[in-house]
């Protein structure tokens, strides 16, 4: 038996259209940058390989999987709840280099110290680097950019995001 990583888990689905709605795990969304096939796992636990026609990013963080049409309406009718699989020799990481927002949603951020200074709730892309927004475990947010006077280390293992000093760089985020 395969032991699969989870990259995502299907929230809802539209078999009419061939559309499945995909939330991501963590540190994975890069998996689905160039996919042409996602990998389900059925409720019997079997793999259900299907091609793509393409993916777009729907709202609240979801991808939107468009399924090609040799994927049946009723197998994409019953994907809903179903977790969304590589083999563990299918995952990848994305280069330091090109970290993108994409990657960092949800994130567990982390001081040099190891405390925990938030969780990465929204991520948004610039022509210069990544802005991560960061909500603190007692509440409140900040924004953080993604440069790497910053970054010491990012784990998508553990899905941890590791910072230095940020003081100098840390924007308070209004309520």
């Amino acid at each position: 038996m395969t032991s699969w990583v989870r990259i995502g888990t299907v929230r809802s689905v539209n078999p009419r259209r061939r559309e499945a709605r995909i939330a991501v795990v963590p540190g994975h969304a890069h998996e689905f940058a160039h996919a042409a096939w996602l990998r389900l796992l059925t409720k019997q636990g079997k793999a259900l390989r299907c091609r793509l026609a393409g993916l777009r990013d729907g709202c609240g963080g979801m991808l939107i999987a468009e399924f090609a049409a040799g994927v049946p309406r009723d197998s994409v009718g019953a994907m809903r709840g179903a977790p969304v699989v590589l083999a563990p020799g299918e995952t990848t990481r994305p280069p330091r280099d090109d970290l993108r927002a994409e990657h960092l949603s949800g994130l567990t951020v982390r001081d040099e110290n190891g405390a925990e200074l938030g969780r990465v709730v929204d991520a948004y892309a610039s022509p210069a680097h990544a802005v991560v927004c960061v909500e603190r475990p007692q509440g409140g947010r900040f924004l953080l950019p993604v440069i790497d006077e910053i970054v010491v280390a990012v784990d998508f293992d553990t899905a941890v995001l590791d910072v230095k000093d940020i003081g100098p760089h840390r924007v308070e985020a209004p309520d």
